[in-house]
C-alpha cells in the first residue's frame, strides 16, 4: 500500500487529532537534527534556554494526549501489544529504582526526561502508523541528515570557532573547539549537533537508509542520488572522528548487505563475518600494541602495555565501565532514573559510565535491562520477519547504534533518540501488513 486511505466515516475531530499528530511527528523529525544549535542561538539571545529546549516535550506531550483521545474514539487494541507492555515495565523500574534510592530530584526528572519520554514517544505514535507515508518520511529523514552532513563537511573545512563564540557556543552550552585529542591542530566537526560523537551517532540511521536505496532503488536516478547523499553524510561522519559511530557504520552496512541476501545464504553470510570479525579483532590488538600506530593514536588514543593495559586518553573511559559495574552490583534493583549518564550532571552524583548498557543498568537495575533487552529484541524479530526495505534499513541502523552504544551514552542524546524511537513507534504500529509503502 502506497497512499494512506481515510475512512469515510472518520469525523472531522478524529480527523483534526490525526492531523495534529501528523503535524508533530513530521515536527519532530525535521527539527531536531537543528534541535541543539537552535536552543543554543535562541538562549544566548533571549536568555531562558532551558524554556527553548522545552519544546520537543511539549510535542511529545501532546502526542500523547492525541493517541488518548483516538484510542476513546476507536478503541485501546493497539496498546496491548507486547513491546508497550515492556515500557511499562521500564517505567516501573526506573521508579522503584529511585524509591528505593530515595532519591528524588533534579536528575529524576532529567533521567525521565532522556530514558523513558523517547519511549513514551514509541506507543504514543503507534495509532498513527496508519496515517504516516512512509515515502514522506524517507524525505524527512535524509534530507534534514543531508543539510546536517553538509554543514559538518563545512565546519571541517572553514572551522568557524570565532562566529560559534558569537552566538552562543561556550564551555557552559556546546564547547565551539572539539580537538581530535589534547592539543591537535585538527578539530572535529559537529554541525548542529550537540557534539561529534552525537553528529557521527545520528548520521548512521540516514546513511544505512540512502546504501539501501542505493542498492535497491528501481530508478537508476534514484540510486545514483542515494549513493551520492550516503557518500557525503559518511565523509561527514568522518570527519567528526567518532570511532564509535564509524564502528557502528560498519556493523550497519554489514547487517544491511547480509539482510539482502536471499536467506539460505545468511547463515554462511553470519559464519564468515564472525570469522572476518574474530581476525580483525587479532589483527587490531597486535596493532594495538605498536607504539606510534595510527591505532594508538586515533582508535584508542593511548598506549597499550604488554599486559593490555591501556594508558592514556581512554584510561577514564575503561574505569568508568569498570567502576559503573561496581555500584550496579551493589545496587542489583538499580538506582533510577537520572542516576547514570548526562542526566545525572543535574544531581549530587555525577556518574558517566561512557557506556549506555552500564548507564542502563545503573538507572533500571538488572530485571529493567532485561525488559529493555526483550524490547529491543521484540522489534528486531519484526523487522527481522518482515521482508521489505525499511524493516531491513531499521534493523541493520538498531544494530550499528546498538554496538555505538558500548561506548557511548549514544541514546542519551535527545536527536538520535527521538528520531530513532519515533521510526520504531510508527514501524511496530504499523505491522507487517502495510510493507512500509515500499520506502
Amino acid at each position: 500500500m502506497s497512499k494512506r486511505k481515510k475512512s469515510t466515516s472518520e469525523s472531522p475531530l478524529a480527523a483534526f487529532i490525526n492531523r495534529v499528530a501528523r503535524g508533530g511527528i513530521y515536527t519532530l523529525l525535521v527539527g531536531m537534527p537543528f534541535h541543539a544549535f537552535v536552543v543554543v542561538v535562541l538562549g544566548f539571545a533571549f536568555g531562558s534556554q532551558l524554556l527553548f529546549a522545552s519544546w520537543k516535550e511539549v510535542v511529545i506531550l501532546g502526542l500523547t494526549a492525541c493517541a488518548l483521545l483516538k484510542s476513546l474514539r476507536d478503541g485501546w487494541g493497539w496498546l496491548h501489544k507486547p513491546a508497550n507492555w515492556l515500557v511499562l515495565v521500564i517505567a516501573i523500574f526506573g521508579m522503584v529504582g529511585a524509591l528505593l534510592a530515595d532519591r528524588f530530584d533534579i536528575a529524576t526528572l532529567a533521567g525521565i526526561k532522556t530514558t523513558f519520554l523517547p519511549l513514551l514517544l514509541f506507543v504514543a505514535v503507534q495509532p498513527f502508523a496508519g496515517e504516516i507515508r512512509w515515502r514522506r518520511l524517507r524525505v524527512l529523514v535524509i534530507v534534514p541528515a543531508s543539510i546536517v552532513a553538509l554543514l559538518a563537511i563545512m565546519q571541517f573545512l572553514i572551522v568557524p570557532t570565532t562566529w560559534l563564540q558569537a552566538v552562543g557556543y561556550s564551555s557552559t552550552t556546546i564547547t565551539p573547539y572539539q580537538g581530535v585529542f589534547a592539543g591537535a591542530s585538527m578539530a572535529r566537526s559537529f554541525a548542529t549537533l550537540g557534539g561529534p560523537n552525537q553528529l557521527g551517532a545520528y548520521l548512521i540511521l540516514p546513511i544505512v537508509w540512502c546504501v539501501a536505496l542505493a542498492v535497491t532503488a528501481k530508478q537508476r536516478r534514484h540510486r545514483l542520488i542515494a549513493a551520492g547523499l550516503s557518500m557525503g553524510m559518511i565523509l561527514a561522519l568522518a570527519t567528526s572522528f567518532s570511532r564509535s559511530a564509524l564502528l557502528g557504520l560498519i556493523a550497519g552496512l554489514v547487517v544491511l548487505f547480509g539482510l539482502f541476501l536471499p536467506r539460505i545464504y545468511q547463515a554462511w553470510y553470519a559464519f564468515a563475518t564472525l570469522l572476518a570479525t574474530v581476525f580483525g579483532i587479532g589483527q587490531i590488538r597486535a596493532l594495538a600494541l605498536q607504539e606510534g600506530s595510527i591505532i594508538q593514536r586515533f582508535f584508542i588514543r593511548g598506549e597499550v602495555t604488554d599486559s593490555g593495559m591501556i594508558l592514556g586518553s581512554d584510561e577514564g573511559h575503561v574505569f568508568a565501565w569498570q567502576n559503573g559495574l561496581d555500584v550496579a552490583l551493589r545496587h542489583p534493583l538499580g538506582l533510577g532514573f537520572g542516576a547514570s549518564g548526562p542526566a545525572s550532571k543535574y544531581g549530587a552524583n555525577y556518574s558517566i559510565a561512557e557506556n549506555w548498557y552500564v548507564q542502563i543498568l545503573l538507572e533500571l537495575g538488572w530485571f529493567g535491562v532485561v525488559a529493555f533487552g526483550l524490547l529491543l529484541i521484540e522489534l528486531i524479530r519484526r523487522w527481522w520477519l518482515s521482508n521489505d526495505r525499511v524493516s531491513k534499513v531499521l534493523l541493520a541502523g538498531s544494530v550499528g547504534i546498538l554496538l555505538a552504544n558500548l561506548f557511548l551514552h549514544t541514546y542519551a542524546d535527545s536527536t538520535l533518540a527521538i528520531l530513532s524511537w519515533t521510526l520504531f513507534g510508527l514501524s511496530y504500529g504499523a505491522g507487517r501488513e502495510r510493507g512500509h509503502d515500499g520506502a
